[in-house]
């Protein structure tokens, strides 16, 4: 058995097949505590913390076929291990799509469980730990150097924000802006920087009904003149502040007006989006001939 020593719920509203697990459960010894539907398991979870919910459902019974929903819609992070004795392949897609941790089909391999609970927990008691020694971070720092190509193969993502998010350092919505305002800072720099595109050419279509937009930018990026151009990435944060920096090997632009702290939807930002990437930052700079966009966002500190 698995030396870690989880707490469980078990639901279940088929008596039979609930009896098999809960002895497994009692043997393994594991604390569990035992819901018949889903209204008693979402109960439970408003009097108790559960590491993992070990749900049996019956896909036809529409109760079971909307828990899971109900279980992540009250707690995102609380892991889930469904059972069924009915389920196809897409209903296991379905129910891991919603966000269920895994699937398992009865007879239930008490093996696989195992492993399966041990994984979770394992999981959930590193990103436990990886927040609590956010609390001692003094500084990050990290570059990456992307062709065109490769960022467009590879689009980048700011992972890093849901761990200031979970430390209290950002909000969600503060998380979403600053996703936004990268995404657009980046997408300029490859796009109107490396590959020198235009913002009109979208309004500008070929017989097919194509834009010029798009065509244009598939064949810069089979260019190795614009294909092979790169885009350089700084990102530093500490508990007070987060600086990210992105340089493009574009011509740049001139900046002749202010970077806007509120976004005008009757603008079209064609080019640079500067209102949208002023409205999430604290404080926006460009430099280098505008090959260089500096972006910095004050953080909650605790």
């Amino acid at each position: 058995m698995t030396c870690l020593s989880p707490n469980i719920l078990l639901v279940g509203r088929h008596a039979g097949r609930i009896q098999h697990l809960d002895r497994y459960l009692a043997t393994a010894g594991w604390r569990y505590a035992l819901a018949h539907d889903s209204a008693a398991a979402l109960e439970a979870l408003e009097c108790s913390q559960f590491d993992i919910v070990i749900a049996d459902l019956e896909f036809s019974n529409t109760d079971d076929d909307s828990l899971i929903k109900s279980l992540r819609r009250k707690n995102p992070s609380q892991a889930v291990i469904v059972v069924s004795h009915d389920g196809s392949l897409n209903e296991a897609i379905t129910v891991l799509r919603e966000g269920a941790a895994d699937f398992l089909q009865y007879p239930v391999d008490f093996d696989t469980l195992e492993r399966s609970v041990s994984d979770i927990l394992l999981h959930t008691r590193s990103s436990r730990n990886s927040q609590n020694h956010f609390r001692f971070l003094t500084k990050h720092y990290s570059e990456y150097t992307f062709t065109s190509v490769d960022l467009v193969a590879t689009p980048f993502e700011l992972d890093f924000l849901h761990d200031l998010e979970n430390r209290g350092a950002i909000t969600g919505d503060d998380r979403l802006k600053i996703v936004l305002a990268f995404q657009e800072a980046i997408t300029n720099s490859l796009e109107h920087g490396n590959l020198e595109l235009k913002s009109e050419w979208k309004d500008e279509f070929n017989e097919d009904g194509i834009d010029n937009y798009s065509l244009r930018k598939k064949a810069r990026l089979a260019d190795p003149v614009y294909g092979k151009r790169t885009v350089q990435l700084q990102i530093e944060y500490n508990p007070a502040m987060l600086r990210i920096i992105i340089r493009d090997q574009g011509p740049g632009f001139s900046v002749q007006q202010p970077v806007l702290t509120d976004v005008d939807t009757s603008i079209r930002c064609y080019g640079r989006g500067l209102a949208i990437i002023g409205s999430a930052m604290d404080a926006v700079e460009y430099r280098e001939g505008g090959r260089l966009i500096e972006m910095h966002r004050r953080l909650n500190t605790l």
